[in-house]
């Protein structure tokens, strides 16, 4: 089915919950990969528009495999899991973790996340 974007860029969501420096750095980063490009705003504002989904699309099969399929995680996937696990438990919500499901397939990864 068609997944619902929740309208927050990959940017606001890093400054909104993270030090800027860690968020510029991030994007930065990706930058530097090919996965975004930076590109000027109003008033020199960057934006990090996403050119290549090719990685994010094979995390979140490996994540669904993990989640799902019963696939045994390896240490890079058992670290991002908690680390999604305590985030959104942290922000009261499901905002990292939830949006990439569909409604019943969260509703069973999510207890694999706690």
């Amino acid at each position: 089915g068609s997944k619902k974007r929740t309208g927050r860029s990959l940017e606001s969501l890093f400054m909104d919950n993270f030090d800027g420096r860690a968020a510029k750095h991030v994007l930065l980063e990706l930058a530097q990969q090919g996965i975004v490009r930076v590109e000027r705003g109003l008033c020199g504002m960057k934006k990090f528009p996403t050119i290549d989904r090719t990685p994010e699309a094979e995390l979140k099969a490996s994540l669904r495999e993990v989640l799902l399929d019963d696939v045994e995680p390896d240490s890079f996937m058992m670290c991002l899991i908690a680390l999604l696990e305590h985030t959104d438990a942290n922000l009261f919500s499901s905002r990292l973790t939830k949006p990439h499901f569909e409604p019943a397939d969260y509703a069973n990864a999510k207890p694999v996340l706690q």
